[in-house]
């Protein structure tokens, strides 16, 4: 089994799998990452690819396609709806200082509502994760060249390039994700933004997508240009939706990990499917996969929540709730770093020049 983590998106053809269908791939998570990798995989007419949503298929709201009105589907049924604990110093505002965690309940998960700022991780991070958790591959060389085959860069307008930092290399040409530079803001940046943030000490990397995250500077949107809307998985779902051998299935939340081998005869624990809650019945189904891989690609919240209720995790938090310890793994579910975002607005009378 294999956990997988950030990529980016798209999905297939919506059908209903029969309980005994096997698969070569079962994938839990139809979002930001489970989408783009079933895409990936099902290039590849000979492998079979299914994927389980819990939430339903949001491609005709326009609160979701329109960029003028992202993030409103926060507090909708395509949300989650997760809080944080009570935060102390954070406010209270009738939650104690709890705040939101806004995650996506829909074909393209918070992609599809996220603010649609396409940037990538920092070289620096990436690396980490090679060194640190021994994650042979997982490094800033070989997941920057996935982020750049995941997108379609749109290039600025000539007119604007001579004042405006970007590196074209450091962006893809052929991906699902279209991106745009926003030419209505592109013009602050050399003659007002830039000279104040290197004046205040602040680095301005030549491109924030090229490795170097740290400073100020323009990000591109992930908006196709030629519609003006939300670039994402939902919007990509037709490059894929005439392969056979492509399946998601809305509507089915993944409750748990359907193994073949637990570990207790001496064999290494081992996947073999999943466990998933079909809304339309609300009985469980188990969906099994065949010889390859099961993996789960839930997000940072719920990825960690599939493993404790399969028994992987730290036995202090599975036994008191009777779930057998399939594998002792105290580091599930800790560890989360959330980023803050912090914005500034700057108005002016109309009338001014």
């Amino acid at each position: 089994m294999r956990f997988q983590a950030a990529l980016t998106i798209f999905a297939a053809v919506l059908v209903v799998a029969h309980n005994d269908t096997p698969f070569d791939y079962v994938i839990a998570g139809a979002g930001t990452a489970g989408l783009l990798l079933a895409v990936v995989l099902t290039e590849n007419p000979n492998i079979t690819v299914c994927v389980l949503e819990a939430g339903g298929d949001g491609r005709s709201e326009s609160n979701i396609t329109n960029p003028e009105l992202r993030g409103t589907i926060q507090h909708t049924k395509y949300d989650w709806q997760f809080w944080t604990l009570p935060q102390p110093g954070l406010g209270d505002n009738g939650t104690a200082g709890a705040q939101p965690v806004p995650r996506g309940k829909v074909l393209g998960g918070t992609s599809a509502m996220n603010w649609m700022i396409h940037n990538t991780d920092s070289r620096i991070q990436l690396d980490i994760w090679e060194s640190l958790l021994n994650l042979t591959g997982w490094n800033w060389e070989t997941v920057s060249t996935a982020y750049r085959e995941s997108e379609t860069m749109y290039a600025p307008p000539r007119d604007m390039v001579q004042d405006f930092q970007y590196d074209a290399s450091d962006h893809g040409a052929n991906g699902y994700i279209q991106s745009i530079f926003q030419r209505s803001v592109m013009n602050l940046f050399p003659g007002y933004l830039n000279p104040t943030l290197r004046s205040s000490g602040y680095q301005v990397p030549p491109d924030r997508n090229g490795g170097n995250a740290v400073g100020g500077g323009f990000l591109p949107l992930a908006i196709d240009p030629t519609n003006y809307t939300r670039s994402y998985s939902g919007s990509a779902y037709s490059v894929a939706q005439g392969r056979s051998n492509l399946y998601v299935l809305t509507n089915s939340r993944v409750i748990g990990i359907d193994w073949l081998h637990t570990g207790c005869s001496g064999s290494p624990a081992t996947a073999m499917g999943l466990r998933y809650v079909d809304s339309s019945t609300d009985l469980n189904k188990t969906l099994h996969v065949q010889g390859r891989q099961v993996i789960l690609s839930a997000g940072c919240v719920q990825s960690s929540q599939i493993l404790e209720l399969s028994g992987v995790g730290d036995p202090r938090i599975l036994t008191p709730l009777k779930i057998p310890v399939v594998v002792n793994l105290t580091s599930v579910g800790v560890g989360l770093r959330d980023p803050w975002v912090t914005t500034t607005y700057l108005s002016r009378n109309g009338n001014d020049g």
